[in-house]
């Protein structure tokens, strides 16, 4: 299989597939718009010959088959990383009076280089 060939229609498949955390896709989100592709193979009477249109035909054919495969693979990796997220996620719930540390990740200090990562034992109100 010849990657380089393959290579724009991946990209054309994957810049026109929904984002599941974006809910748009990614040329929509750089260019506000969705590409369109659309070729009429039912219209054989034109300037082209019946074998130009097959050949046409034959590539939107492929087309199709790579995007439904990239699809099931995106989906495929998309199920694998929720296992594996899962499988070392746990749910923390703190109740009041619990004793917490606080991450200095979002705290405004003065010098952050020589600070501690995390402040506390804290009491949660």
């Amino acid at each position: 299989m010849n990657w380089a060939r393959l290579l724009p229609s991946a990209e054309f498949a994957y810049n026109n597939s929904r984002n599941s955390s974006t809910k748009i896709t990614p040329f929509q989100a750089l260019y506000r718009y969705d590409p369109e592709l659309q070729v009429d193979i039912t219209s054989t009477e034109d300037t082209t010959s019946k074998g130009e249109a097959l050949v046409v035909h034959d590539q939107i054919a492929c087309l199709i088959e790579l995007r439904e495969y990239l699809q099931e693979q995106l989906l495929q990796s998309q199920e694998r990383q929720a296992k594996y997220y899962n499988q070392r996620h746990q749910l923390k719930l703190f109740k009041r009076g619990n004793l917490v540390k606080l991450s200095t990740r979002n705290l405004r200090l003065k010098d952050k280089k020589l600070q501690l990562r995390w402040i506390g034992p804290l009491r949660v109100l």
